[in-house]
């Protein structure tokens, strides 16, 4: 019997435990929110921090979060190594998101077109009603069009040119 009491009490005091950092967890999520929404980076990183490198909050809302918060504080490889995490995610919205982000991420760091395209498709992927990804890659696929006209335009004009020349050259002779 005093065994039997004894594993409840044991059983009970976890529960306890688990309630209480069940609180504290929603307690920093609502502090981190805030603070975000408030345009506190600063302080929102140190809560999005905390749950998941104290509390082992790996909840892909809060992984998302500190990535936008790393993009408002111009630290785009924090922010990258957080939507690499959620890219696995069994919430398809979700990848879809990091996805997205990652495509931005990548033109903007890198002016890379190709990358940002292939993972603004992946974001269609994962989610096909993510509007963002769906603009972002329209706007990026026009770009694309534009730098190959733009090329192909270079490329008329510098064999113009060049007959040109050839033309002056044979006149000269």
């Amino acid at each position: 019997m005093k065994s039997i009491l004894l594993v409840i009490a044991v059983l009970f005091m976890d529960g306890i435990q688990d309630v209480g950092k069940i609180g504290k967890i929603n307690q920093y999520k609502k502090l981190a929110q805030n603070a975000f929404e408030n345009k506190q980076f600063k302080e929102a990183e140190h809560y999005f921090k905390y749950l998941t490198d104290t509390l082992k909050v790996q909840e892909d809302e809060v992984v998302i979060n500190l990535g936008h918060t790393y993009l408002q504080l111009n630290e785009s490889e924090s922010a990258a190594q957080c939507y690499e995490k959620i890219l696995s995610s069994k919430n398809k919205k979700n990848a879809s998101i990091a996805a997205n982000q990652l495509g931005v991420l990548s033109f903007n760091q890198n002016q890379d077109k190709d990358k940002a395209k292939s993972l603004f498709k992946e974001a269609l992927r994962y989610d096909a009603e993510n509007e963002k990804a769906r603009h972002n890659l329209e706007w990026i696929s026009k770009l694309r069009d534009q730098d190959q006209k733009n090329q192909q335009n270079k490329n008329k004009d510098k064999n113009e040119n060049k007959d040109q020349k050839d033309q002056q050259k044979d006149k000269g002779d």
